[in-house]
């Protein structure tokens, strides 16, 4: 186990802690006024995890630690990063959601090329 490997699963990891309060709502679906800051640490969480994804792969090829297990892993939980916030921002209602659609398709297009070549 590597450190850029350690650091691409505490960003997996962080990814339910960001979902948790990014998708902090009441039963109607309304993002709860009560709770203002579940918004800022959010967006704290996602740019933690975020700067996680360029000092993995930073270290990685400085310290010459690429592996398997991270070359499956790192894109893995980019994707599910940023699915999580665009679903997110869908949920707040700053994005429409035929927008995400396209986005999310094409990375799955792409993922589905990379595999085949």
């Amino acid at each position: 186990m590597t450190i850029p490997n350690i650091l691409t699963l505490a960003r997996i990891l962080l990814i339910p802690i960001f979902c948790l309060f990014a998708f902090n709502t009441n039963t109607s679906g309304n993002w709860k006024s009560s709770h203002p800051d579940t918004l800022l640490i959010s967006g704290i969480i996602f740019v933690i995890a975020a700067s996680t994804d360029f000092l993995d792969g930073y270290l990685a090829r400085k310290w010459n630690q690429t592996t398997n297990a991270g070359k499956l892993l790192d894109p893995l939980a980019d994707k599910l990063l940023i699915t999580a916030a665009l679903i997110a921002l869908i949920e707040w209602r700053l994005i429409p959601g035929w927008s995400v659609v396209i986005i999310i398709a094409r990375e799955f297009l792409i993922t589905g090329l990379r595999s085949i070549l």
